[in-house]
């Protein structure tokens, strides 16, 4: 009898400090991913892992700690934003004065509390500050836009050459410029860059077309697509001229009309 209650003891240690070890890994796991994504300034994120540390173990006063950090820094940034300094830097100072293992969030607090402190002494600074970060945000827009344009422009390079088989076959040069016209019109026009991409794409597509109908039609049936294609430049002239206020719609419009241009052509003189 004593010999299976002491196994049973043993047993119920063996459980016990197991689920101590489980407990203490989840603690652990939940604190450094707090630790991760403040690090990345996601502080609603971290707040929520800290609460989760809590929750794993509400002995250990870093979770604890780090919480109430957070909080109070979430609390912080949301004053600064309404342009309550003096709220905003007092909740600051309280996180100094929170004792934790890891400075994370006190280095946080004491950037935002330097920033609050300048902002308070020198209102325009804001204004300045809020241009500048305009002015980097437009920049990075404009790079990704223009990095989009040239994956366009080198996608359909790439695109066009493969189409190249296509000329061999029957009715082939149709077939080939059906493909070109259709490689355009799937591409995304939802920005700037990218639809003037398109449209240059698609108006050098047009101009080597009149210029092989140049060659290839009689001069009668040359002038008559001549006067043709001078009314519908002036046309496109028109429009953009319309639209040139917005420049996004204003591509999007000019590479419609140049790819039904091209479509119009190929379907006349090559089909």
């Amino acid at each position: 009898m004593k010999k299976i209650i002491m196994i049973l003891t043993i047993l119920c240690l063996f459980v016990v400090g197991c689920s101590k070890k489980e407990d203490t890994s989840s603690y652990d796991e939940y604190l450094e991913e707090g630790k991760t994504v403040a690090a990345n300034q996601e502080y609603d994120k971290a707040k929520n892992f800290f609460s989760l540390a809590k929750e794993e173990n509400s002995n250990e006063e870093e979770a604890d700690a780090l919480y109430k950090q957070t909080n109070n820094l979430v609390e912080a940034i949301d004053s600064k934003e309404k342009k309550h300094y003096d709220v905003a830097i007092q909740l600051c100072s309280s996180i100094e004065e929170i004792n934790s293992e890891s400075d994370i969030i006190k280095s946080a607090a004491k950037d935002l509390k330097k920033k609050c402190e300048n902002l308070k002494n020198n209102p325009d600074q804001e204004e300045k500050e809020a241009k500048k970060e305009k002015k980097k945000t437009a920049k990075n827009k404009d790079k990704k836009e223009n990095i989009k344009a040239k994956n366009i422009k080198s996608d359909y390079k790439n695109k066009a050459k493969k189409a190249e088989d296509l000329l061999v076959k029957e009715n082939g040069i149709f077939r080939y410029q059906d493909a070109l016209i259709n490689i355009l019109r799937s591409y995304d026009m939802n920005d700037v860059e990218s639809a003037k991409a398109v449209y240059e794409l698609s108006d050098e597509m047009l101009n080597n077309l009149y210029k092989e109908l140049k060659t290839d039609l009689d001069k009668d049936s040359f002038n008559k697509l001549k006067k043709e294609q001078i009314q519908w430049l002036d046309e496109k002239v028109a429009k953009e001229k319309g639209l040139s206020k917005d420049k996004l719609f204003m591509y999007q419009s000019l590479a419609t009309i140049t790819l039904d241009r091209c479509e119009k052509f190929n379907e006349r003189y090559y089909k």
